[in-house]
C-alpha cells in the first residue's frame, strides 16, 4: 500500500485474488512486513511516520508565523498530512506520547505557548494603553488604526481575550477587562 491513503482492506481479494476469509491472515503477515492497520485501510509503516513528522513540522510552521495563536486549527493540521486516515492516527499518537495537546478545536506543541513577539511589542504596549484610557468606552480595532495597523490590533486584542486581560463585547468592541470590572461594580453599588 503506497502512498498517505494506502489500501481499502476489503480491496485485497480483488487485487489479489483470495478469497475473503484469507485477508486475516495475509494482514498478519504484511504486518510483519510493517504494514500497519488502520481502521479498513492498509498503509506502510514509512506513510504513517510520514505523517506524523509532516503533522509536527507543520504546527511548529503554525506557531512560528502566528505565535499569538494558542494552536494550529485542527483541519488545517489534517491537510497537512493529506489522509483523514493517517491524520487522525498521527493526531492519536502523538496525543499518546505528548508531543502534541488537542484544546478547543486546536492542535499545539506540548511546549508551545502563546506570546507577543518583539515585532509586535510595542503595539501591544500601546494597545493595552488604550484599551486602559478608554474606560467604560472601549476600543475597535478601527478605532485603533491611526496607533497599530488594524490586522495587527485584531490579532493583539483578540490575544489579550484569550489571555484574559481584556474583554470582548458584540462583535469588535474591546475592553480592559479591570476597567470593565471596576464600572460593574461601580454600577452594582460595590
Amino acid at each position: 500500500p503506497r502512498g498517505p491513503k494506502g489500501l481499502g482492506v476489503s480491496d485485497l481479494p480483488v487485487r489479489l485474488g483470495i478469497r475473503p476469509a484469507g485477508s486475516d491472515a495475509l494482514i498478519a503477515r504484511a504486518a510483519a512486513g510493517g504494514i500497519r492497520r488502520i481502521g479498513d485501510r492498509l498503509v506502510s509503516g514509512g506513510a504513517v511516520e510520514a505523517a506524523r513528522h509532516a503533522m509536527l513540522e507543520a504546527i511548529a510552521a503554525f506557531h512560528r508565523e502566528h505565535p499569538l495563536e494558542p494552536g494550529m486549527p485542527l483541519e488545517l493540521v489534517r491537510r497537512a498530512v493529506g489522509s483523514d486516515v493517517l491524520a487522525q492516527q498521527a493526531l492519536a499518537a502523538l496525543r499518546e506520547e505528548q508531543e502534541i495537546a488537542v484544546e478547543l478545536g486546536t492542535a499545539r506543541l506540548v511546549a508551545h505557548r502563546p506570546s507577543i513577539p518583539a515585532a509586535l511589542a510595542s503595539a501591544g504596549e500601546i494597545i493595552r494603553g488604550e484599551l486602559a484610557q478608554s474606560g467604560h468606552e472601549g476600543r475597535t480595532p478601527g478605532e485603533l488604526s491611526g496607533k497599530v495597523a488594524e490586522p495587527q490590533a485584531l490579532q493583539l486584542l483578540e490575544y489579550f481575550v484569550r489571555e484574559g486581560t481584556a474583554l470582548r463585547v458584540g462583535r469588535d468592541r474591546y475592553y480592559a477587562r479591570a476597567r470593565l470590572e471596576e464600572l460593574i461594580r461601580k454600577l452594582l453599588g460595590e
